[in-house]
């Protein structure tokens, strides 16, 4: 009984040896009995990894586009900051008379009076500068009944409309003319601009202003000259010496189309030296 009993021990020992290193064998390995799922979600894992590195990049890519659309509106505002090229100091010009009549021409004012204009060495007067210069008559005193333009070139000035500059008409004039009597001028010159190329002529006011009214006596002349009437330089200028005449210009006159003439009328009595006139030129400052 007693031996039964120590080989049912040794049976029960044994099978909980077995049963034991069962467990154990089982624990070691492991592998068999790993929870179902574990490497989906590793793939799972790796995959929202990937997804991760997507988004990143899609949101560099939209930084990317971000920044290229600042500097196209960087490049436009610039665009827009540009300034528009100011050409009018361009028509500026200086008509100094010593290479040739440039473009000046003269005629009479009225058929049947003359026009005497003349460009060269005036006998009795120096000129402003160098040697040639327009006069109402180069040699000895103007004659009477005389009525003659000098008209500049039409001067294209259109750049200058709109423009921040001051377009200014200027030049050299000295005149010795028919004094006054009781108030009376009889002989003078005047200034007229036009913007449409002499078609029509506009009266002005230059610096320095005229002397006196025209009111000369035309009765043993063919016509009456076209300057008599009209505010005028007369008698002798003062200082008796060159003087610079200047007239800005307005917007209306700020043409394709300008022009300016001086006129010149003597009536039927006395005579003078008359006018000279050197380097006219259109000033922009």
């Amino acid at each position: 009984m007693r031996v039964l009993r120590v080989y049912w021990s040794l049976l029960l020992g044994l099978a909980f040896l077995v049963a034991t290193g069962g467990c154990v064998a089982h624990l070691v390995t492991g592998d068999d009995d790993d929870p179902p799922g574990d490497d989906d979600d590793a793939s799972d894992d790796d995959a929202s990894d990937d997804d991760a590195s997507d988004d990143d990049a899609s949101d560099d890519d939209a930084a990317d586009d971000d920044a290229a659309d600042d500097d196209t509106a960087d490049d436009d505002a610039s665009d827009d900051d540009t300034e528009p090229v100011n050409d009018c100091p361009e028509v500026a010009v200086l008509f100094d008379f010593e290479s040739g009549d440039q473009g000046f021409t003269h005629a009479e004012t009225n058929p049947g009076l003359n026009d005497r204009w003349d460009r060269g060495n005036p006998d009795d007067e120096s000129c402003y500068s160098g040697n040639l210069c327009w006069a109402t008559r180069l040699e000895g005193n103007y004659r009477n009944c005389d009525a003659g333009q000098l008209l500049s070139p039409i001067l294209d000035l259109s750049d200058c409309a709109g423009a921040p500059n001051t377009v200014e008409l200027r030049f050299w004039h000295l005149y010795r003319f028919e004094e006054s009597w009781q108030g009376y001028w009889f002989d003078g010159g005047v200034l007229q601009v036009s913007s449409n190329g002499g078609n029509t002529w506009q009266i002005v006011n230059p610096t320095p202003g005229y002397d006196g009214q025209l009111d000369g006596d035309y009765m043993d002349c063919d016509a009456v000259a076209e300057a008599n009437g009209m505010m005028a330089w007369s008698g002798t200028i003062p200082g008796d010496q060159w003087t610079q005449v200047t007239l800005p210009l307005d917007a209306g006159l700020l043409t394709s189309d300008f022009r300016f003439r001086l006129i010149f009328a003597s009536d039927e009595t006395e005579r003078e030296e008359g006018w000279y006139v050197d380097n006219a030129e259109i000033a922009v400052y």
